[in-house]
């Protein structure tokens, strides 16, 4: 019984990419691959990224936004399509490697809910079956 409500919940609360902050994959990106991207703008959650000028021929006024697994990822103009394709290949692995991270550690959570309520109630019948024992009238 208990199974069914916490199937429920682990579906909707299940990690997807939206659940993985910016920040947590540029802390991960090299720093070449970080120099080619814009700064992100501070969100306080996780300690701020080095902020890396960006090499000469890039152009920081103007950005190229793109879409990697629904994060949008803004590129200096002037990045070449290769070192852009690097850059995605990096974040995506990242991404990945994060998502992957987060999800082992929900079904182990979700485990822990759900082995948790039986292993108590276990231990409390195997208490009350203990001290029946001990009132039990010796014959």
């Amino acid at each position: 019984m208990w199974f069914l409500p916490l199937m429920v919940f682990s579906y909707e609360l299940w990690p997807t990419t939206a659940d993985v902050l910016k920040d947590e994959v540029y802390a991960q990106l090299k720093p070449d691959d970080v120099r080619r991207l814009a700064p992100l703008k501070p969100v306080g959650t996780l300690k701020p990224v080095k902020p890396v000028a960006p090499p000469p021929g890039y152009t920081p006024e103007r950005l190229q936004p793109v879409d990697i697994e629904g994060h949008e990822v803004c590129f200096y103009e002037g990045v070449s399509p290769d070192d852009v394709n690097q850059t995605t290949r990096a974040y995506m692995l990242i991404l990945s490697h994060i998502l992957s991270v987060k999800r082992a550690t929900f079904i182990g959570r979700m485990f822990a809910f759900w082995i948790a309520p039986a292993i108590a109630l276990y231990l409390v019948g195997w208490t009350i079956a203990w001290v029946r024992r001990g009132f039990r009238q010796v014959a």
